[in-house]
């Protein structure tokens, strides 16, 4: 078993097994339990694994008749995140489809980002009762 970091605390597993070709150079990774908790509100996402994870900058262009452009940029910083995730009970997506519309706090690795709303959420069942679902979230700054 080899040691790898969350991706979001910086802190440190042993879940992780390590493929090595030779022993020389690692050639894959499988993860076992990628160690984070997510929660929406109270609802934990089952299995989930971060596949979208972004801090753009918030910034506004145009270009004006003169060709000129005008450029407003904010200091703020707003959570934009998409969770990959797998279950064995349809319960788990139905309770996150319920919080769809409300603002609710996000958990990640124990630190909250408050007022975080579900844009988007699909689901299939890739086996007879197992289920893949994405869900991402966005954090309402203003």
């Amino acid at each position: 078993m080899a040691r790898y970091s969350s991706v979001f605390s910086g802190g440190a597993s042993s879940d992780a097994l390590v493929f090595w070709n030779a022993g020389a150079i690692p050639t894959g990774w499988y993860f076992q339990d990628i160690g984070i908790g997510v929660f929406f509100d109270s609802v934990r996402l089952q299995n989930p694994e971060p596949f979208d994870h972004n801090w753009n900058p918030i910034v506004n262009q145009a270009v004006l008749l003169t060709g000129k452009r005008s450029v407003q940029g904010s200091t703020e910083k707003a959570l934009s995140i998409s969770f990959r995730c797998q279950t064995g009970s349809h319960q788990h997506i139905s309770d996150l489809k319920e919080k769809v519309g409300g603002a609710y706090t996000l958990k990640i690795d124990e630190v909250s980002y408050e007022n975080c709303y579900i844009v988007a959420i699909r689901d299939t069942e890739w086996y007879p009762g197992e289920y893949e679902y994405t869900v991402s979230f966005v954090q309402d700054t203003a």
